[in-house]
């Protein structure tokens, strides 16, 4: 791969990472807005391996310790 082919390559994978930043934080406030903390708290998957809890509850908008 040549240096101007990385280029726009490299473009392309910033260009992603903000549509899927964006995507993420309207997701995140939406989740917010429309469930209850008990709701929020429901939708932890204690025993997923690929998902840490400390994760799920940044995405979910939870305080980890409380939970």
């Amino acid at each position: 791969m040549g240096k101007a082919e990385w280029g726009k390559e490299k473009e392309g994978f910033y260009a992603e990472i903000g549509r899927l930043s964006t995507q993420l934080g309207w997701l995140k406030k939406k989740l917010e807005e429309c469930l209850s903390r008990d709701e929020r708290v429901a939708l932890i998957e204690w025993k997923r391996e690929e998902l840490a809890v400390s994760t799920q509850a940044e995405l979910l908008s939870l305080n980890r310790p409380s939970l």
